[in-house]
């Protein structure tokens, strides 16, 4: 009998020690540069080495000089709630985290967020301009339903003014 537990207790600690630990959850980290800014290049060395080290992670770079890539950082500067014209390059975007800098001091932090974005999950910094967006659209539908019923409210309320009241009858 004590060697039937035992084998029990072996078979359930083997179970969960082989259990391989969990797969990380996919890290996007947005990072908005300038080929002319050195800091920019010592930002984008930092983020390559944390790639190397966590392949989980995914880096989607915008370069400056491109005007697409102009309107996509103030409308990410929107999401955050930054004024981006008075912030330079660099600027890194890591779930919910926005860095308007880079400094070797602050690469920790920038580590610490991916890793805990790699271990919890976040939410991808697009996730968030979409939200923006969805939230105007719905901002908008919402005033255009609003002035349709007022609207509507002010057609029935003159239809009533003009409508003329029926004789009653008397003789009833």
């Amino acid at each position: 009998m004590k060697t039937f537990i035992l084998k029990i207790i072996l078979i359930v600690l083997l179970v969960f020690v082989s259990r391989p630990a969990q797969a990380a959850y996919p890290v996007e980290i947005y990072f908005f540069y300038s080929q002319n800014c050195p800091v920019c290049y010592e930002a984008g060395m930092f983020l390559g080495s944390l790639v190397k080290k966590y392949p989980e992670i995914k880096i989607k770079d915008f370069e400056m000089t491109n005007p697409e890539n102009q309107m996509i950082y103030f409308a990410f500067g929107q999401a955050y709630n930054l004024n981006l014209n008075e912030t330079p390059v660099p600027f890194i975007l890591i779930g919910e985290k926005s860095f308007t800098s880079y400094a070797p001091a602050i690469s920790s932090e920038i580590e610490q967020t991916a890793i805990k974005c790699l271990s919890l999950g976040c939410a991808s910094p697009m996730e968030k301009l979409d939200y923006l967006t969805d939230e105007k659209t719905n901002k908008n539908k919402t005033s255009k339903i609003i002035v349709w019923l007022l609207i509507s409210v002010i057609i029935i309320f003159i239809f009533f003014l003009l409508k003329k009241p029926k004789k009653i009858n008397p003789d009833f």
